[in-house]
């Protein structure tokens, strides 16, 4: 169809006075083409303006109906091979032709999903997980299945290596038979010596595949007739492969909400998604090193809150039914309660937060040397706030608003929080002050402000607000947004505008720099898709 508008047009507080932009797309699908179809489920690709297709694979969209077992089974026939080639493409890009290294992470995630994380998801999942081996392809060395189980395990994984092996020490605690023990031991000693690890803009080690992110929910007084926005940018390892099948799925099953979740071939989980009942899902990383592996992998976590949760009570007491496990900040936003909620979770205990919160604006780091590292220190961050008795005030809640990158505000957090980087918190302020511009100018947030606030914030480079392909080529740490999402919930309908990474190498581009599709989900929910092609 017509392309909505082009450009980002970034007037920032005074702060940061920063010129307008251009580089991303923000389109309509021109229609939805049929590939395949498996019992009630079917595949489509998306069909997109011309001028505005993705360079490296199309947007499929999998709607997949029955029961848990069906569903499963629909997902590896419709998709197998291309979670087969993802699979791939990912484990080669990390570790190149090193089979020992392929083993080692292979043997790890196995390790987590086996003897932890599939004691804490519902059984309805499980019996998924059997429909996809039945129907995986055959003569892969690996199925469908064990890819979602090792995505999902991944996933969850501390950014930081030594809150990885923090977590496997808190195992070894436990009094192991002597084969894990050795084989936890194993694991430690390659975290410690973890020659693949990456280096962050402060020359902190990351594990490749950890995430960064960033969330915002906007409503009332702020956005146009009061409806709500929430966001979710995924910053993770940026061209591994497997935005070469971008995906969307939507879950029709008996006992749960109708839900579409937004991301890559990659198996059953929420790194984004939206419910019929108008819930939205967003996850960034937490430097925190409370973890655990006692408890569902938050892809799965999300899936729950997402077939279960009305509203932000529901969602709070599905929330509080789990267990956290790796420390993160998670966004629930709720079409019902029209506002969204911050949670932050660590091991044993998560905080939970609205807008214009009194202890978020009372929250502080400590000043200390530049080289200590000690629990809940300023770090980098927040250079241009003015200390008072060996503090920093780093809370700054707005009514109407929430928003969180990788920090925590909560006072108990930081007891075991790691020192804040320039990033993080350069990221939670700039948030606020996009959000509050509009209301300097008088200008209420509709769906094109709500995604030129999310494709500001996605990491591109050193400049948040440039779309020069120069600074894309400055390593996977400095420009590494692969999805980002922009969700405008209701019970019944609701729009996502969803872009993915594109390009290879040279030509890579982040998300926030190629096509925001406009997906209208009033034609999805309820299995409707025959009535699309």
């Amino acid at each position: 169809m017509k392309l909505i508008f082009g450009s980002l047009v970034a007037s920032v507080a005074t702060a940061y006075p920063l010129p307008p932009i251009s580089g991303y797309q923000f389109v309509e699908p021109e229609k939805f083409n049929i590939l395949r179809s498996s019992g009630q489920s079917s595949l489509h690709e998306i069909v997109l303006p011309e001028d505005s297709e993705y360079v490296n694979g199309k947007v499929l969209i999998a709607n997949l109906t029955g029961d848990r077992e069906e569903i499963g089974r629909a997902y590896a026939e419709l998709l197998g091979e291309e979670v087969m080639d993802t699979y791939e493409l990912f484990t080669t890009s990390l570790f190149g032709a090193n089979p020992a290294m392929k083993e080692f992470i292979s043997l790890f995630a196995d390790w987590l999903w086996n003897r932890h994380y599939s004691f804490y998801v519902p059984d309805g999942y499980l019996a998924e997980l059997r429909g996809m081996r039945k129907a995986s392809p055959k003569g892969k060395g690996v199925t469908v299945d064990q890819v979602s189980t090792r995505f999902n395990a991944l996933s969850n994984m501390p950014a930081d290596p030594q809150n990885i092996i923090s977590a496997l020490e808190f195992e070894l605690e436990k009094g192991l038979p002597e084969w894990e023990a050795s084989l936890l031991n194993r694991f430690i000693n390659h975290f410690t010596h973890c020659t693949w690890c990456l280096k962050d803009s402060e020359g902190r080690l990351r594990v490749p595949f950890s995430p960064g992110c960033d969330s915002f929910g906007i409503w009332g007084s702020r956005t146009e007739t009061g409806k709500l926005f929430t966001s979710r940018n995924l910053d993770w390892t940026k061209d591994s492969g497997i935005s070469k099948h971008k995906l969307v799925v939507i879950t029709n099953t008996p006992g749960a909400h109708t839900y579409a979740t937004f991301g890559f071939t990659a198996g059953f989980g929420a790194t984004a998604g939206m419910s019929e009942r108008g819930i939205t899902v967003s996850e960034m990383n937490l430097d925190n090193s409370q973890t655990t592996f006692s408890g569902p992998p938050f892809p799965l976590r999300l899936r729950m809150i997402l077939e279960q949760a009305d509203d932000l009570e529901s969602a709070k007491a599905l929330w509080q039914a789990t267990n956290s496990t790796d420390s993160m900040n998670f966004m629930i936003g709720s079409s019902k309660d029209g506002k969204s909620m911050a949670i932050e979770a660590m091991r044993g205990y998560s905080a939970f937060y609205l807008d214009n919160n009194p202890v978020e604006a009372a929250a502080t780091c400590a000043v200390v040397g530049s080289k200590d590292k000690l629990a809940g220190a300023c770090g980098s961050g927040f250079p241009e706030v003015d200390a008072h008795a060996g503090k920093k005030r780093i809370g700054s809640p707005i009514v109407d608003a929430v928003w969180r990158s990788n920090h925590a505000v909560d006072p108990q957090h930081m007891l075991s929080q790691e020192p804040l980087s320039n990033d993080t918190a350069f990221r939670y302020t700039f948030l606020r002050d996009l959000i509050q511009d509009h209301e300097k100018d008088g200008q209420l947030i509709g769906a094109a402000q709500a995604v030129s606030i999310a494709a500001a914030l996605g990491i591109k480079g050193p400049d948040y607000l440039s779309c020069d392909p120069a600074q894309f080529e400055l390593g996977s740490i400095l420009g590494r947004n692969i999805l980002s999402a922009v969700y405008e919930p209701a019970a019944g309908a609701g729009n996502a505008y969803v872009a993915w990474e594109d390009g290879t190498k040279e030509t890579w581009k982040p998300a926030a720099c190629t096509t925001y599709l406009r997906l209208d989900f009033s034609q999805w929910w309820g299995g409707h898709a025959s009535e699309l092609v």
